[in-house]
Formats: C-alpha cells, structure tokens, sequence
C-alpha cells in the first residue's frame, strides 16, 4: 500500500540506545545505579514492548511515529510501576543461615543463587563457617547439601522451588537485606574453597581476610566485584560472558595473572606483562604465585593495585 512500508522492531534500538547511555554515564561515574539490578527487575516490561511492536509490521510514517511514542509509554510507565509500586506484587521474605563450623579444619562452599545479587564478607563469629540472609521470592526456599564425611567440609547452598515473579531489588527489612539477595558472612580463620555459579546479577566478594585456597565463579550476565587477600597461594577462576569485573589486589600479593577474552576491554595498570600473562609488582623474585585465570566474552575487565 502506498504510505506505507516494512521495517525493523523499534525494541531493539530503544533497548541498545538505553543500555549503552546507562553504561556510559555508569562508567563516566555520573550515576550510581545497578544495570543488571534494573535488567534483573524489569524484563517482563522489555517483553511487552516487544510483542506491540511485532504486532504492527507495515505501517504508516505516522503510525510509527504513534507505536514509538506507544513503546516510550509502556517502557517508562513499567519502570515506574516496578519501581515504585513493586512491593505490592508478590510476597517476598527473608531466610536466616547460620552453618555451624564444628570440627572443620577447613571448608569448600558453593551457592547456586540463579540470579541476584551475592555478597560475601568475611563474618564475625568463628564459630560458624556462613552466617547471614538471603532475601526470597515468593515461593523460593534454601536448598542446603552438606557432605562432612571427606576434608574439607563441603556445603552447596542454592534455591528450589518457583519464582512467581522475578523482581529484583525491592528491600525487605529495615536492615537493607532485597529480594535475591544473598548477604552472607563467611569463617576468616579456616583455609576456605568458595564457589558460585550465577546466571544474571552481581557478585561482590570482600575476601581481604579470608584464607583463601581456591575460587571459581561462573557468571553469565552481570557486575563481579573481587577484593583478594593480601597473602597465600591461591587459585582464583572468574568466568562471565557478558558483562564487569574489577579485581582489587594487594600490592604485597604476588600474583600471576591470565587472561582469555574475546571483546573486551582490560585495563591492569600498574601490572608487568609478558606475553598474554601478567604480574604484580610483588611477584619479582618470587617463587610461589597465587594465580587469578579471568575469561570472559564481552565488557570490561579492571585490575587494580590498591
């Protein structure tokens, strides 16, 4: 018909043109705000979007003009639902973890969370090996595995059951403890092995005082945030597809570091390279070297020497 004509989603281009101004002034240190906690809390709204848009193939300058205005609506109206009004969706509620340590000489902890937002600092009571909450979405619950019988102890910590709706972010005590969120204090006097494995969210490790013997963190989208220890021999694996990381390393560590990545952008300041493989300044002349492996697809890769 004349007038009118075929073309592309506007979804799509609304979506990259937002995401790449939020990245841009999130970096530029302008803004503050989490943009896999907003992905995280508002992707039904993205589908919506999409599925009005599909519904119009062939149309007018002006009815796109209208369906573009349409899409704008339902995009920042959603926001502001899910923003401010989303508490009243869903039950939600916090499920305490206090893992005793026992006789443990030392422990190996994995946590599954899926998605959210995962944050380990090292606890103040000796006595237990995790301590801390972990804020649920209605109709989730903790799955605890524990395995005493080898050394070290071993405890898988991850959730079961259904997300009735997957929100993100919402506060659900005084205390600042969200949705999906995993705050959880870990022993800092035994030989500690950690794991976690996230789909989509933000992981932000404060192991300064732990005693770290290994790390493997698997990310598909998100933030990953890792403060190492400034002593020991340790072997640290972070893997994300898409996404931030920043590591922050003592400068009394010696450390060896590789890299694998494909579209990324690395910036190790301060750090000697040779080849594909990096150094800290401490690790001149010496002959045991923690190791930190860091592979990742797209986004950007922060070393720093603090």
């Amino acid at each position: 018909m004349q007038g009118e004509f075929r073309r592309g989603g506007l979804v799509g281009p609304i979506v990259l043109i937002g995401l790449g101004i939020v990245f841009l002034l999130e970096n530029l240190g302008f803004i503050s705000i989490s943009l896999w906690e907003v992905v995280l809390r508002t992707w039904p709204i993205l589908l919506i979007a999409w599925g009005v848009d599909l519904l119009i193939i062939r149309r007018t300058a002006e009815a796109t003009a209208f369906t573009l205005i349409l899409l704008l609506v339902i995009i920042g109206g959603g926001l502001w639902i899910f923003g401010i009004q989303g508490d009243s969706f869903s039950e939600a509620k916090i499920e305490h973890i206090s893992l005793p340590a026992g006789s443990a000489t030392a422990y190996e902890i994995n946590l599954a969370p899926g998605i959210g937002l995962v944050r380990l600092a090292p606890a103040n009571d000796s006595e237990f090996l995790a301590v801390g909450d972990v804020g649920l979405s209605r109709g989730q619950s903790i799955s605890v595995t524990t395995d005493e019988t080898g050394k070290p102890s071993s405890i898988s910590v991850g959730t079961s059951g259904r997300w009735f709706w997957p929100a993100f972010g919402r506060n659900l005590e005084t205390d600042g403890v969200r949705e999906n969120e995993w705050r959880l204090g870990i022993n800092a006097t035994l030989p500690a092995t950690l794991g976690i494995d996230l789909g989509i969210g933000e992981v932000d490790l404060d192991l300064e005082e732990i005693r770290l013997e290994g790390l493997n963190v698997e990310l598909g989208i998100g933030r990953l945030v890792v403060f190492l220890p400034a002593g020991g021999v340790f072997d640290v694996k972070l893997s994300a597809a898409i996404g931030h990381i920043e590591v922050y390393v003592p400068r009394d560590l010696a450390l060896e570091i590789k890299l694998d990545t494909a579209l990324s952008v690395t910036d190790l300041d301060g750090f000697r390279r040779e080849g594909n493989v990096y150094f800290s300044p401490a690790a001149k002349g010496s002959r045991r070297l923690a190791l930190l492996e860091i592979t990742q697809v797209i986004g950007i890769i922060k070393i720093h020497l603090q």
